[in-house]
């Protein structure tokens, strides 16, 4: 054993691997001189530096090398983080390796990072692939082995929904989603709705990673059926069938403050169709569009939110040049706010504005009319391409137009424990082509609606009248599909 006095001079160079370079950083120590007891303070200013250069991600940084000078007054600490020297996974995954590497941004040679370790844990778990997911660290062959262990799901998932109102009466739907087909981290689902006045049947691929990009990918096709109603005098009195069936690609991105912006390429066959006795020509359009889409949701639950905002823009432009009958430019903006005071009181205000071109085929034409939705939006599983605004006092869809603007307040009282009560006032109205915009042609509705938050959706009574004397009693019970 050889004991000497504190050197007079103390460095520590760390040495670590980034972006397939070697950096080194150098730390000069204070000694305070010769003397066991400075070393004490030598050793401590160490500690706190590797302490500083661990929280920076080099996990497990630590001395490699000491070298004393002949002198013996000067110490030189040489310190690396080892680098990943092996990177592997489970046998037998179903999982392509890809779909746990674009989430885990390691690789054989780089340095290990437990910050970007637990990142990558829970980005597998966000997936929704996996049960359970745990990493395994241990040295090997001088650096980091580095080993991710999951189990995956593997089952389907089924839904059904039944929902009454009094518009479209009792609906049914079945849902079947399977998850992670082939191990290409995607979602399958088959969608199959029937009902009175709707039939719906819907084949989706989904996709919410494309490789290691932050892009989503989405397939899906349909068929869709729906008995429409056309309204005279506040009265139904024609009844026509609106039969499309297409296909949709959409290509979407987390885009900051622009939410989910989606670009989408939608072909769709719309067939018309009258009753011989309704002395109208049955219609079919050809539709290829290009949709851009942009939604923000943070309602933080539904069909009763407490807290939260909506905000959705729709642009979708349909070109003959893409093979289709029709060319307009359709542009939907719609928004809504609500806030929650106490917890029993509620304030929400909500707004659409929409314009067509004249060119636009009715039956694309923007309605006003009927009981509020999640994103007032027609359709949104399949053509997301006819929107609407909910109007107290109308029938649903009882109003149509190439021009929409609407504005919408309410206040909403919660009494413990199950039940709601909403005060409604609206304001707007759709106006055609040929029709005189002025704020004489707006209409405003008055409603109240109480609803009972029960475990098989919420069951609903409701009734609204406009400012043209036009009244309206409307129940519903059910989630919303």
């Amino acid at each position: 054993i050889e004991l000497i006095e504190t050197p007079d001079t103390v460095t520590l160079i760390f040495q670590h691997v980034s972006n397939n370079e070697t950096d080194n950083r150098k730390f000069d120590i204070s000694s305070g001189g010769s003397g066991t007891d400075n070393f004490i303070n030598v050793i401590g200013q160490i500690d706190s530096i590797f302490t500083i250069i661990r929280s920076e991600g080099f996990s497990f940084a630590g001395v490699a090398d000491t070298e004393l000078s002949d002198n013996l007054d000067s110490l030189t600490i040489y310190a690396k983080a080892p680098p990943i020297t092996r990177f592997y996974f489970d046998d037998n995954l179903k999982s392509r390796h890809s779909i746990i590497t674009r989430e885990i941004d390691f690789s054989v040679g780089d340095t290990f990072d437990m910050n970007i370790l637990m990142k990558g844990i829970d980005n597998l778990y966000g997936t929704n692939l996996f049960e359970w997911v745990y990493p395994d660290v241990h040295p090997y062959n001088g650096g980091v082995g580095l080993g991710i262990h999951i189990k995956e799901k593997d089952w389907t998932v089924m839904r059904i929904g039944l929902r009454f109102d009094e518009t479209s009466s009792t609906e049914g739907r079945v849902a079947l989603s399977r998850e992670n087909i082939l191990g290409f981290g995607n979602q399958f689902n088959a969608i199959g709705h029937s009902g009175k006045r709707k039939k719906l049947l819907m084949l989706q691929n989904k996709n919410d990673r494309i490789y290691k990009t932050l892009y989503t990918f989405d397939l899906k096709t349909y068929r869709i059926f729906r008995k429409r109603q056309l309204y005279q005098d506040h009265s139904n009195y024609l009844d026509y069938e609106d039969n499309r069936y297409g296909t949709i690609i959409s290509v979407g991105q987390q885009m900051g403050k622009l939410g989910n912006a989606v670009l989408q390429f939608k072909t769709e066959t719309v067939k018309t169709h009258f009753s011989p006795s309704a002395n109208r020509k049955n219609r079919k359009n050809e539709i290829r569009s290009i949709i851009m889409q942009s939604l923000i949701d943070s309602y933080d639950r539904y069909p009763f939110p407490e807290n939260g905002k909506i905000n959705l823009i729709f642009i979708e432009s349909s070109n003959e040049f893409f093979g289709g009958t029709e060319r307009f430019v359709k542009i939907f903006w719609s928004g809504s706010y609500v806030k929650t005071f106490e917890k029993k009181h509620t304030i929400s205000g909500a707004f659409s504005l929409g314009t067509a071109d004249p060119s636009t085929p009715n039956i694309e034409s923007f309605t006003l009319g009927g009981n509020p939705s999640r994103v007032n939006c027609y359709d949104y599983e399949s053509g997301m391409s006819h929107y609407y605004a909910d109007f107290q006092g109308l029938n649903s869809e009882e109003k149509y137009g190439n021009y929409l603007a609407v504005g919408k307040i309410s206040y909403r009282l919660f009494i413990p424990r199950y039940f709601y009560l909403n005060l409604i006032y609206n304001i707007g109205n759709v106006w055609n082509n040929n029709d005189t915009i002025n704020f004489d042609t707006l209409l405003q509705s008055y409603g109240v609606q109480g609803s009972f938050a029960t475990y098989l959706g919420p069951l609903s009574f409701g009734w609204g009248i406009t400012s043209e004397g036009d009244d309206r009693i409307n129940m519903s019970t059910g989630w919303e599909f």
